[in-house]
């Protein structure tokens, strides 16, 4: 996926809350949007969408300053709680298994972009 903008949905918005790791990912094709879940959802659990701070790319501190500035809240996520990590300052060393994984839910992933929009 190739970020090239950011947009305001409010219907979407006035449905889910902020998570700087959330459940969904957004995907906007001409003037529809599909929501697909990034992870497994359980009974009960919150499904959140990325108002446009996620973990990987922008400090907590920096992520906490963008929120409250622009959506006036202060963001309490798991990731914010647990200080997760932005990918700079992630190791490059991934065990065979774990790129595995990653390489099967890429694949569904693209599956589901290609087949279901």
């Amino acid at each position: 996926l190739l970020e090239i903008g950011s947009a305001v949905f409010p219907s979407l918005a006035s449905c889910l809350n902020h998570s700087c790791d959330p459940s969904t990912v957004r995907v906007c094709v001409g003037n529809q949007i599909a929501l697909f879940s990034r992870r497994r959802i359980e009974v009960g659990e919150e499904v959140t969408d990325c108002y446009g701070f996620h973990y990987t790319s922008l400090s907590k501190a920096e992520r906490q300053k963008r929120i409250k500035k622009w959506f006036n809240f202060e963001c309490h996520c798991l990731a914010c709680s647990k200080s997760y990590p932005v990918m700079a300052n992630l190791t490059n060393k991934m065990s065979q298994k774990a790129l595995e994984s990653l390489k099967d839910l890429l694949e569904k992933f693209q599956w589901a972009l290609k087949n279901s929009i």
